[in-house]
């Protein structure tokens, strides 16, 4: 599941302004640090509980819009 530039833009963002370094958050996760920044260059794509655990260390609210490839759900699709 790719992630979009926006998480990946709101972690960093969040690093500095809790003045973390990536180091921090990678022993926060109990990951390796090369990990967190493969995470942030879009080399690693991290699995929904790597999301979930990442968003609670941050205290971000993590928003991920699963639709089909190819096209977006239609309105009436998603009503029913």
């Amino acid at each position: 599941m790719p992630l979009t530039d926006d998480f990946r833009v709101s972690v960093r963002r969040l690093l500095r302004e809790r003045r973390m370094t990536q180091k921090d958050l990678a022993k926060l996760l109990g990951i390796k640090e090369p990990s967190i920044s493969q995470l942030l260059t879009g080399e690693y794509q991290p699995s929904l509980q790597q999301v979930e655990k990442i968003s609670k260390a941050l205290h971000m609210r993590a928003t991920i819009v699963l639709e089909p490839m190819g096209q977006p759900l239609e309105a009436s699709a998603v009503a029913s």
